[in-house]
C-alpha cells in the first residue's frame, strides 16, 4: 500500500519516490550518488525527514511544499555566494526562494528532535568525561564590523561553533555559537555556560590539547602536551586512550563539514548561518541513527 493505514500518511517508500521526483530540476540522473550530492542526505533519509514534516502539515505556511524541503537541503549541501544563482537552480525569483528558505528552517525546527544535553548520559554513567568536547569553524566573507575579531589561526575571518557530542553513543548533545573567530576555545566553553555546567554536575569533557589556559583541570581532560618521543609510556596511553575516546566527536563534526556551506566563505548573514548549523546538527543525530559513525 502506498498509504500508512494507521496516519493515512504515504508510506516512506512511496516519499523516497516523491521525492526523486520533486529533485528532478537539479539531479543529473536518478542514483543515490547523484542524490547525496545535491541533498547530502540518502533519498532514504530525506523521505524519513519529510514523513516527519507531514505530521505536522497543519502547521505549515501558506504555498510550503516538500520541494521547498529539498530547496533547503540543496542550499546547505551546495551552496553558494550569491542568491540569484541559487534560485535559479529552482527555477524561482530570488525573494521566493529566501521566503521558502527561511520558511523551511521553521518546518524543521517543529520537526526535527532537539539537541539536548541530557542525552549525554544514555548508555554512559560516567562522569569524567561525561561528553566528547571541540569546535569547529566556519569560513566568512570580511565582517562590516570589526573585522578583526573574526580573524582566526585557521580562515581569515570565521564563525565558531562549540560541539558537544555523547560518549555512549554518536550523537550531539550540546552546540553553541556563533561565536567570533578569534574567540578561544576556552572562553568559547566560558560564554556558552559549558564550563559553569560541567562544574555544577561535577563533570569533566574530553577536549583537545587548545583547551589550556586559566584554572581548567577540573572540567577538561586533555591530553598531555610534548612529543610524543619524549613522554612516558604511561602518558602516550593515556594520550591514545584520549584521542581514541574523541574520534566520536571528529567524526560528527566530520559529517557537519559535508554540509559545503560550512566550507565556502558565507556571504548572508549570520543570523540565517547559524539557524543553518542548527538544523543541520538535528539532521546529523537523525542520520547517526540510521548510518552510525
Amino acid at each position: 500500500s502506498k498509504m500508512s493505514a494507521s496516519s493515512g500518511l504515504p508510506t516512506v517508500e512511496t516519499l523516497v519516490d516523491i521525492v526523486y521526483g520533486l529533485a528532478r530540476p537539479v539531479l543529473k540522473s536518478c542514483c543515490v550518488r547523484d542524490f547525496r550530492s545535491h541533498f547530502k542526505l540518502s533519498p532514504l533519509m530525506t523521505a524519513i525527514v519529510a514523513r516527519g514534516t507531514l505530521d505536522v502539515k497543519h502547521l505549515w505556511p501558506a504555498g510550503w511544499n516538500l520541494q521547498h524541503l529539498l530547496m533547503f537541503l540543496n542550499f546547505v549541501k551546495v551552496g553558494g555566494k550569491a542568491w540569484t544563482p541559487i534560485a535559479h537552480r529552482w527555477n524561482v525569483s530570488v525573494p521566493t526562494f529566501k521566503k521558502r528558505l527561511l520558511e523551511s528552517i521553521v518546518v524543521l525546527h517543529w520537526t526535527l528532535p532537539k539537541v539536548n544535553f541530557e542525552d549525554r548520559k544514555q548508555n554512559w554513567p560516567y562522569k569524567r568525561p561525561s561528553i566528547l568536547l571541540d569546535t569547529f569553524e566556519c569560513p566568512i566573507v570580511q565582517p562590516d564590523q570589526k573585522p578583526w575579531t573574526y580573524c582566526s589561526s585557521k580562515y581569515k575571518y570565521s564563525l565558531k561553533y562549540e560541539i558537544a557530542s555523547a560518549i555512549g553513543e554518536p550523537k550531539v548533545v550540546w552546540c553553541d555559537g556563533p561565536f567570533k573567530g578569534c574567540a578561544h576555545d576556552v572562553s568559547v566553553s566560558k560564554d556558552s555556560g559549558l564550563a559553569s555546567l560541567l562544574r555544577e554536575h561535577g563533570e569533566m569533557a574530553a577536549t583537545d590539547k587548545l583547551y589550556r589556559g586559566e584554572p581548567t583541570a577540573d572540567i577538561f581532560l586533555r591530553p598531555v602536551s610534548g612529543k610524543p618521543r619524549k613522554l612516558t609510556s604511561e602518558q602516550r596511553a593515556y594520550n591514545f586512550q584520549v584521542y581514541s575516546a574523541r574520534q566520536t566527536v571528529e567524526r560528527v563534526i566530520g559529517r557537519l563539514k559535508q554540509f559545503t556551506f560550512t566550507q565556502d566563505r558565507w556571504n548572508f548573514s549570520h543570523d540565517l548561518h547559524s539557524w543553518c548549523i542548527n538544523i543541520c546538527v538535528r539532521l546529523v543525530n537523525l542520520e547517526c541513527i540510521l548510518e552510525p559513525v
